[in-house]
């Protein structure tokens, strides 16, 4: 196999980037690595740095244009420039040493059950809790949205999992497991598969894209399959995780998060569950409503009123489709 890697950056992340370059150049089977510049404060890869530089294909877009505008620069070089197999990382995502070799050994498996324009494999983040429980075989239903979520939220499935509490699955991890969708970081496919789906879709612009993008692959009856033990270290913590990398609560990341952070993930999760899990208006109304009220009173609580009044507006424009980028919240 020959493998591309895509991975984009932004801003001062030479520190990250440095790190997730080290491991994939090191891998055999990496061929390229295509190296987006999404609006860096200065050269992406400092001068003098020492890199098998002939691997690296740079493209420099001279703005940000969040994850979607970037990764769809990514691919969309990658597929000209003839990379057969594509494997996405963000520039804090390092794998290791063996993470490609493994993904490779379980695509040779799957690929003789689905068809290769239809297949994806994602790799392991164990900082993403919702990953880890479903290596270890939590129902999907407890981790993933299901029909009529709002924003991921059901009140069915807040019920169970406060009769049922914490989930107790132990290990061993799975050796695969089928998912809805994923991230860009970590995501495994023939060109093939992103020739059928085409690129992301840049009016998201920041947040929920990579799910809207992976999950067009299951909506059209391809598979998406977890592989835990091809593992990736997310080198920088999330901003929806405490500092033990737990997801915060839906009220404390958007209170800690800043104007544009909360209001494109807000409306891009508004327009990603209308678009794909609403199938009964009323019950995802309900669900819209009682997740918002849980959301502003925490947000309340918290003295953060005027997040309450970002947050609305962000639903109703997810809701009417205007999405884009809006300038006055910067990035």
């Amino acid at each position: 196999m020959r493998v591309t890697v895509v991975t984009v950056t932004y801003g001062d992340r030479w520190h990250l980037l440095k790190q997730v370059l080290e491991a994939v150049l090191a891998m055999p089977a990496v061929e390229r690595v295509v190296l987006v510049d999404n609006g860096s404060t200065g050269s992406a890869v400092p001068e003098g740095v020492a890199l098998e530089r002939q691997k690296v294909q740079p493209i420099l877009l001279g703005e940000n244009k969040g994850s979607a505008g970037g990764f769809g620069a990514g691919v969309r070089a990658a597929l000209n420039a003839g990379g057969e197999y594509l494997w996405l990382l963000d520039d804090d995502n390092v794998p290791e040493k063996e993470a490609l070799d493994v993904l490779m050994k379980a695509y040779g498996r799957l690929v003789e059950d689905t068809p290769q324009n239809q297949l994806a494999l994602h790799c392991m983040r164990e900082g993403r809790g919702y990953l880890r429980g479903t290596a270890l075989g939590d129902d999907l239903a407890r981790w993933f949205p299901i029909d009529n979520s709002f924003a991921g939220f059901h009140f069915v499935r807040a019920a169970k999992k406060l009769l049922t509490g914490r989930s107790t699955a132990k290990g061993p991890f799975l050796d695969c497991v089928p998912i809805p969708f994923g991230m860009y970081g970590g995501l495994f496919l023939h060109r093939s598969v992103a020739e059928a789906i085409g690129l992301p879709l840049e009016s998201l612009f920041l947040y929920a894209d990579d799910n809207e993008y992976t999950m067009r692959i299951t909506s059209g009856g391809g598979k998406v399959f977890l592989i835990p033990r091809s593992r990736i270290a997310d080198i920088e913590s999330s901003w929806g995780a405490d500092d033990e990398g737990k997801a915060k609560s839906s009220a404390a990341r958007r209170a800690a998060a800043t104007e544009a952070q909360m209001y494109y993930s807000t409306r891009n999760q508004t327009w990603f569950s209308r678009k794909y899990f609403c199938t009964n208006r009323l019950v995802f109304a309900v669900n819209k409503w009682l997740y918002l009220a849980l959301v502003s009173a925490g947000l309340l609580i918290r003295g953060k009123l005027q997040r309450v009044g970002l947050m609305l507006r962000a639903v109703s424009d997810g809701e009417h489709e205007r999405l884009g980028r809006k300038a006055e919240l910067g990035l």
